[in-house]
């Protein structure tokens, strides 16, 4: 039997150096990568209304990533720690579409005990990405360069409420561009009723916020042609308005160990989740670019599904 290569070949290397000191109480970290990829893909996506089969994109596909990233940490003879770390990452892809995105960071983590009972770690950090895509007829996003800020603030307390019970409280309250300020709160208890035998309840909220495409990009996946001889382009839109989806987690269980090798218990979890983003349709329309003119079946993004799955 005949066989042919698929043609898909790729390679990619990866650099990277770090540099760690020490002195008295201060630790500092920095370094720094670089990925190159390189690889033929075969994409098969539309480039026009018109339909018919799309020749594979044959070229090569390349990749550029780059990052660094500095750390300074603080320690006092309490125990406190002071952190402050920075980053800045940047990655270019030259494809189908072409994205280029810069990151940087900046966060900053003090961790601290107050008195015998509270072990308390605070915190805060922003994140600032710029975005451009030089989009084709598959995928775009309007406007083509983006601006986008996320500012966080969090804290954690475990507290000791008696010999063998203890608490954790916690919260991250985050403002992002797409959906302003929301809050991530947990909560945590842990008792020892008897040594290596541990029970605990645990409820937590989580969010996934919208990311570039799903609020700004345009989707086209294939066309047709319709009655008449019309093109037809069946695509996907992304929504402004498009919300955080939200996962509730309440777990509990229960853990004996076995020696110092061993242990079993039993350990449930129930998840619910809100808002979860799905496709709704839209009613058709003309659009006269790019030529030829032609009608747009598309759906547009929403968070209209909620789930429960099985535990």
């Amino acid at each position: 039997m005949r066989t042919r290569r698929p043609n898909d070949s790729w390679q990619s290397q990866t650099h990277g150096i770090r540099l760690d000191w020490t002195s008295g109480r201060d630790a500092v970290m920095a370094e720094g990568g670089a990925t190159l990829g390189k690889l033929r893909a075969l994409f098969r996506a539309p480039s026009g209304p018109v339909p018919g089969v799309k020749a594979a994109f044959n070229d090569f596909s390349y990749t550029h990533e780059y990052d660094v990233l500095g750390r300074w940490t603080h320690r006092r003879d309490s125990g406190a720690s002071l952190q402050l770390q920075s980053s800045i990452d940047y990655h270019h892809n030259d494809d189908v579409v072409t994205p280029t995105q810069v990151q940087a960071d900046v966060d900053a983590q003090y961790h601290t005990a107050i008195g015998s009972r509270h072990d308390l770690v605070v915190g805060a950090g922003y994140r600032f990405i710029d975005e451009k895509l030089e989009g084709a007829f598959s995928f775009s996003i309007t406007p083509s360069t983006v601006e986008e800020s996320v500012v966080n603030f969090f804290a954690q307390d475990e507290i000791a409420l008696e010999r063998r019970v203890r608490l954790t409280l916690g919260t991250k309250v985050e403002r992002d561009s797409y959906v302003g300020w929301s809050a991530q709160p947990t909560a945590a208890r842990d008792v020892t009723p008897v040594p290596q035998q541990h029970v605990w309840a645990a409820v937590s909220r989580a969010l996934r916020t919208p990311a570039l495409g799903d609020v700004s990009g345009r989707y086209n996946y294939t066309s047709f042609v319709g009655q008449g001889g019309l093109p037809v382009v069946v695509g996907a839109l992304g929504n402004p308005a498009l919300q955080s989806e939200e996962v509730v987690d309440t777990d509990v269980g229960y853990r004996r160990e076995i020696g110092s090798v061993a242990s079993v218990g039993r350990h449930g979890i129930r998840r619910t989740l809100h808002g979860l983003k799905n496709s709704e349709p839209l009613a058709p329309r003309m659009e006269l670019t790019p030529a030829p003119a032609h009608l747009l079946i598309a759906t547009q993004f929403a968070n209209l599904l909620d789930a429960t799955p099985p535990a």
